[in-house]
């Protein structure tokens, strides 16, 4: 990959430097897709081979950034929260309370015990358990594909997406709190 991006590199066309890397990833996304691996998978495998070039934190990374932040990042939430069902999450957001609460506790209390056994001081061992509370965007992308496949209901995928997004709104303030306190 890296000699790849690196041909074009020689081109110096900016356009061309973005173009050819969002070529190469889309396509091997699209193959991830066709192989049966979720297409995100092949992306960040293609973005991992792409890394070791020399344009990749210069040129590359900034272009991207701008883009996935500016455009995918927020079409990508958007499409996810049309298929909550908002009726479902009004009526059972006590599950999702639920979940999260017993998720969190046990993300905070197996992290910070890993982080014990590694040494860290009690301070830390309470920022690392808290820090790795929230759930990432992965977890939609897999609900998705379970709703998409028909495999779960839009009341479960609604409990899966508000549970993970109240995981990742939860931690920066838990983070302040537990920052002040210790």
């Amino acid at each position: 990959m890296p000699p790849t991006v690196d041909l074009f590199g020689r081109l110096k066309d900016e356009q061309m430097l973005l173009s050819i890397p969002l070529v190469i990833l889309f396509l091997v996304a699209f193959a991830s897709e066709q192989v049966g691996i979720a297409g995100v998978t092949g992306a960040f495998l293609a973005g991992m081979a792409m890394n070791k070039s020399p344009l990749a934190e210069s040129v590359i990374a900034p272009k991207v950034k701008t883009i996935g932040y500016g455009f995918f990042i927020p079409l990508f939430f958007a499409y996810a929260a049309l298929s909550l069902d908002l009726s479902f999450l009004v009526n059972n957001f006590n599950i999702i309370l639920i979940l999260l609460v017993a998720a969190s506790a046990a993300k905070f209390i197996g992290c910070g015990l890993a982080s014990r056994i590694d040494g860290l001081k009690r301070r830390e061992q309470i920022i690392v358990g808290v820090a790795m509370i929230p759930r990432g965007e992965y977890a939609i992308i897999v609900a998705q594909a379970v709703l998409g496949f028909a495999a779960a209901s839009q009341q479960v995928y609604t409990i899966i997406v508000s549970f993970v997004l109240l995981s990742i709104l939860i931690t920066p303030l838990l983070l302040r709190i537990a920052h002040r306190l210790w």
